[in-house]
């Protein structure tokens, strides 16, 4: 039901925005506000369209990080993800600030401003304005949030992803503490022996995220 919502609401404002373009077509004073929406909502729309053809693949990636070679990493590394974990609760909470603030200046500003609905539209609603002006509110809410979550959802990942790298870049680095001038064959034999493991779980660690 949330997904048909998004789609109406997504398309439906662009549709609208759209018979204002083409109405604003040859006065480029009017054209410029119908046109500046209108390209924040192709935006939305393409984000909508690339995550519902990609859905399968997004969810392989997602799925994958609860893969064990993730967390193989030693506990005092852990504050790499820690870190990456904050920063996305960070961005999620501006993100939410900023995304709550715009909307209630969407519903607020053109009852101030004495405008019939929130976004330009070229032809008289009638007893229909209220209904309609309700549901570019609820639509724009829609948007708003599909959009924040799009962003942050991609922001998070690469976070993740770069905290995986740190950690990695952690645990080649300290293949050294292994090494050494050992003289006992038995020892050097079992040291080359785990270092060999550690670097291999390093280069299955690498592929997994890369993949």
């Amino acid at each position: 039901m949330k997904t048909l919502i998004s789609w109406i609401s997504a398309f439906g404002i662009f549709a609208m925005l759209l018979a204002q373009l083409i109405y604003d077509i040859k006065d480029f004073t009017k054209l410029s506000e119908p046109l500046c929406i209108l390209v924040t909502y192709m935006g939305i729309i393409v984000k909508l369209l690339v995550f519902h053809y990609r859905k399968n693949e997004f969810l392989k990636i997602t799925n994958s990080l609860r893969d064990p070679i993730f967390l193989s990493y030693p506990e005092d590394l852990d504050h790499y993800m820690a870190k990456s974990i904050k920063q996305s609760v960070v961005l999620i909470n501006i993100y939410r600030v900023v995304g709550v603030t715009i909307m209630i200046g969407c519903t607020i500003y053109p009852i101030l401003d004495n405008k019939p609905l929130p976004i330009p539209f070229p032809y008289d609603l009638g007893k229909f304005t209220i209904p309609v002006y309700c549901l570019l509110v609820i639509g724009g809410s829609f948007s708003t949030l599909n959009n924040i979550c799009f962003d942050v959802t991609c922001t998070s990942l690469m976070g993740v992803v770069a905290a995986q790298l740190d950690i990695l870049t952690e645990k080649i680095t300290r293949l050294e503490e292994d090494d050494g001038v050992i003289y006992d064959p038995v020892i050097f034999k079992h040291v080359s022996r785990t270092i060999n493991k550690k670097l291999k779980d390093c280069v299955k660690h690498h592929l997994a995220i890369i993949k």
